[in-house]
C-alpha cells in the first residue's frame, strides 16, 4: 500500500510539473469580407427580325442581317436581337440562348438557329453590356405567306 502511495504521489507530481510547462500558442485575427453585387437585369432593346422576304422555288435561308442563299427574294427590314445586360461595373457575364427558334403562323411554321455570343463579355464602368443575338431562318420551297412570329429564352450567367 506504501507503494502505491508513493506511486500515486510521483504521478501527481509528474502532472502538475507537465501543467506548469505547458506554453500558451500565438494567436491572431482573422478578416472576412464579402461583396454583394446589383444582379445583372436583362433587357431585349430590339427584337430580332428576318425582314420581309419572298420564298423561292427551292429551300432557302435568310438571316438576321437580310443575306439569303437559295433564291429567296429579301426586301428589308432585318436586324439581330439587341439585348442589354445592366448591374454591377465590370461584371464578367457570359450569355446562354436557345439554340433554335420555330416561327409560327397559323399551322405553317419555319425554325431559325439562333447564335448567342460565344465569349465572356464585361460590363462597362456604368455597368452595362449591350450584344446581339442572331439569326438564320431556314425557309421552305414555296414557303406559305404570313407573319411569323416566335419567342425563345435568353440568360446571362456569372
Amino acid at each position: 500500500m506504501k507503494n502505491v502511495l508513493k506511486l500515486a504521489a510521483a504521478a501527481a507530481v509528474f502532472t502538475s510539473l507537465t501543467a506548469a510547462t505547458a506554453f500558451a500558442g500565438n494567436s491572431t485575427v482573422g478578416t472576412v469580407t464579402a461583396t454583394v453585387i446589383t444582379p445583372l437585369s436583362l433587357v431585349q432593346t430590339t427584337p430580332m427580325s428576318f425582314g420581309t422576304f419572298a420564298p423561292s422555288t427551292t429551300a432557302s435561308t435568310v438571316d438576321s442581317y437580310g443575306n439569303t442563299t437559295g433564291g429567296a427574294l429579301w426586301f428589308g427590314g432585318a436586324s439581330p436581337a439587341v439585348f442589354t445586360a445592366n448591374g454591377t461595373p465590370t461584371t464578367n457575364f457570359t450569355v446562354v440562348s436557345d439554340s433554335s427558334v420555330i416561327l409560327s403562323s397559323g399551322s405553317q411554321h419555319m425554325t431559325a438557329a439562333l447564335t448567342a455570343p460565344s465569349i465572356t463579355l464585361v460590363t462597362d464602368g456604368a455597368g452595362n453590356k449591350a450584344f446581339n443575338i442572331t439569326g438564320l431562318l431556314s425557309v421552305a420551297a414555296n414557303q406559305a405567306a404570313g407573319s411569323y412570329a416566335g419567342t425563345y429564352n435568353v440568360s446571362v450567367h456569372y
